[in-house]
């Protein structure tokens, strides 16, 4: 007879199908046994990633305090939902996931890129969300961010159009994940599995801005609103993207890629992409009273770059909730 013994999510390291109703959802977790009323950390990927990217900064939390990974409906060891993979829908899984496991607040979630806009649509269906959770955003989406510099324009990729991305300096920086951690991740997003639930979550991207943007998190003081996360700490992390952008647009016109027009069209975006990217990221201090912005060298996947920085953000995020107060 197989062994039905529910996991305790509260101790050791564990990998474990956790069943949600509807389907079942893979759970990894890391780091020393939790003890009663202590926070823990739950990283979010961004679009179409995997968790194997948090490799590094699981293995440097791990002395620190216990942290969970796990995949989305669809990816890696998890089930694919009968739900289409909307950010509505998988911050709703990710509550059922939480609440099942069981695990309790407090939460300190690091979320990158995409993972911004998901840990938003958590929250926003927590009765007090302030309460539950603070935040370490890694290089975040901003509600405006499809709008002003988004990465799928159509003129970048026509400019891109031949060029060996190797041969630009910040997509040859070297990561910080051990060669297994690396391989893992490599395999994981390789799989045919991987790529067909990328696919379907991509075609629910665009959406999700304008789905974020009604909730109106980043305007509640213009309504005389508290902040979403009252004074809850968050830490704001804002990698160079602008730095590898000028390096396509620079690899292209060498090549001549693209049309006049779109040459023209990548160029102004290129020209004001970090000044635009900086005020975005800073604009995400409305979500607490007790905010940090950090601003790093490293290209935007920063918990592959610089999982020390993040690691050292879950740690202020700690010390932070402690003294109740903020720091900038």
């Amino acid at each position: 007879m197989a062994n039905t013994t529910p996991i305790n999510w509260s101790k050791g390291e564990q990998r474990g199908l956790v069943d949600i109703g509807t389907h079942k959802l893979c759970l990894y977790s890391h780091g020393p046994d939790r003890k009663p009323g202590e926070p823990v950390v739950i990283c979010i990927t961004g679009l179409a990633s995997s968790c194997k990217a948090y490799a590094a900064v699981t293995r440097l939390l791990k002395p620190h305090i216990r942290s969970y990974t796990y995949d989305r409906s669809g990816f890696g060891g998890s089930e694919l939902s009968p739900l289409t993979p909307n950010s509505t829908n998988i911050a709703l899984e990710l509550d059922l996931l939480l609440k099942i496991a069981p695990i309790a607040p407090p939460y300190i979630f690091i979320a990158h890129s995409y993972g911004g806009i998901l840990v938003r649509e958590f929250l926003h269906l927590q009765p007090n969300p302030s309460s539950i959770a603070s935040l370490v955003l890694v290089d975040a989406n901003h509600d405006h961010m499809a709008k002003l510099i988004d990465w799928r324009h159509p003129a970048i990729w026509s400019m891109a159009a031949n060029i060996d991305f190797s041969t630009l300096p910040s997509f040859s920086e070297p990561h910080a994940l051990t060669a297994k951690e690396w391989d893992a991740y490599q395999a994981d997003v390789a799989s045919p599995k991987h790529k067909a639930q990328a696919d379907l979550e991509r075609l629910h991207y665009t959406a999700a801005f304008e789905t974020i943007e009604e909730k109106g998190h980043l305007q509640r003081a213009e309504k005389g609103e508290p902040p979403l996360l009252g004074n809850s700490p968050v830490a704001i992390l804002i990698a160079d993207q602008s730095k590898g952008f000028q390096e396509i647009y620079d690899a292209g016109l060498k090549a001549g890629n693209g049309s006049p027009e779109e040459q023209a069209t990548f160029g102004k975006m290129v020209s004001t992409w970090k000044e635009t990217h900086e005020k975005l990221q800073s604009e995400l201090q409305a979500l607490s009273s007790c905010t940090k912005l950090r601003y790093l060298t490293c290209p935007h996947d920063v918990q592959e770059y610089d999982p020390q920085a993040v690691m050292e953000e879950v740690l202020w995020v700690l010390e932070a909730r402690k003294e109740g107060k903020a720091s900038s």
